[in-house]
């Protein structure tokens, strides 16, 4: 299945799909972002840490599986950032059983993007990271992709310490099983909006859901 990934900035409404994307952008902030809570007392994962989530697309057949960051929760001068694609239940299922999903690597995109790392750059922007990331689930449109923009001759970079909570966690933090029974099936019971956060080694570090 190909996959069309959607970045929700500001300055991307002028583009086509405009009344949809901001509608989205609006529904993750009122809806997501504004209930994400405290769900570990007294760790120290920095509140900008980018988020994995899973919520009902607005059709309620399909999914939208991204990332995003929630600073905007506490700083308003910080940019919020959200990437997403829409996929049916299948799909997402076979996904989310690897440690590196598709929202695995927009979380590590959302973190380098929002700390201006390196890993964005003149020759690897933006653009061309999300264009990679598409065309690694479309076997067609990789192979006619430059080797240079591949994103598996690229992924290792994202896997780099991209800011100094990075750097501070080990491959031994955090735990590699969601905490939800029956994960990644059970996400077809409620509508709800899950989210979870993982260390650049896949490892889950934070977690939690809501009805919607």
């Amino acid at each position: 299945m190909a996959i069309k990934i959607v970045a929700l900035e500001e300055r991307s409404y002028f583009l086509p799909g405009r009344a949809e994307r901001k509608k989205t952008a609006v529904r993750l902030k009122e809806e997501v972002i504004a209930r994400i809570g405290v769900t570990l007392p007294g760790e120290d994962i920095p509140a900008d840490y980018p988020w994995c989530f899973v919520l009902p697309a607005a059709n309620r057949k399909d999914y939208l599986l991204g990332a995003l960051n929630a600073c905007e929760k506490q700083e308003e001068s910080c940019p919020v950032f959200a990437f997403y694609a829409q996929v049916n239940q299948q799909w997402l299922s076979k996904n989310l059983q690897s440690d590196f999903h598709l929202a695995f690597w927009l979380a590590r995109i959302t973190l380098a993007l929002q700390n201006k790392s390196g890993v964005i750059h003149a020759e690897m922007t933006l653009r061309k990271w999300l264009n990679a990331l598409q065309c690694s689930y479309a076997p067609i449109k990789e192979f006619l992709l430059n080797d240079r923009y591949k994103f598996a001759n690229n992924a290792d970079l994202l896997l780099s310490g991209l800011c100094r909570y990075d750097e501070k966690l080990t491959e031994k933090e955090g735990v590699s099983v969601m905490p939800w029974q029956g994960w990644p099936d059970c996400i077809q019971a409620d509508k709800q909006a899950w989210l979870w956060r993982q260390s650049r080694y896949g490892k889950i570090i934070d977690s939690q859901k809501f009805l919607l």
